[in-house]
């Protein structure tokens, strides 16, 4: 038993961001496992933008690795894209007014370039 204030808050203090992080963690590995399991694809269309957004919070409060965070972020979308869920109208370059990019990057394979431009609509749209 800690003998210390300062000791006995640390421990309360921990066990409360210990059930926050579990119940997040939690929270978004059933948002993914539900993304991953739909056919429909207005839903998935709608589900996918959330979804990276908190994978991207977790992965900012250290909740969870940030790499960790990156291959779940792709492989739930390449997992859709070979689902054929999303349209190839989705994949329009709807990119803002000044965003510079380097084409030979997108030379690389057409899927990258459609998983990287989806990419790009979560977040500049």
């Amino acid at each position: 038993m800690a003998n210390h204030k300062s000791s006995i808050k640390r421990i309360r203090q921990e066990e409360t961001r210990r059930l926050r992080n579990r119940y997040y963690g939690k929270t978004m590995r059933n948002a993914v496992r539900k993304l991953r399991s739909t056919t429909d694809k207005a839903e998935a269309t709608a589900m996918y933008p959330g979804i990276v957004k908190m994978v991207d919070k977790l992965a900012k409060t250290n909740v969870i690795h940030k790499n960790k965070a990156n291959n779940l972020k792709y492989n739930r979308l390449y997992i859709i894209l070979e689902a054929g869920l999303f349209s190839s109208a989705f994949y329009a370059f709807n990119y803002p007014v000044g965003f510079i990019f380097n084409s030979s990057f997108f030379t690389l394979h057409s899927s990258l370039t459609q998983i990287f431009s989806l990419y790009l609509l979560c977040y500049y749209n």
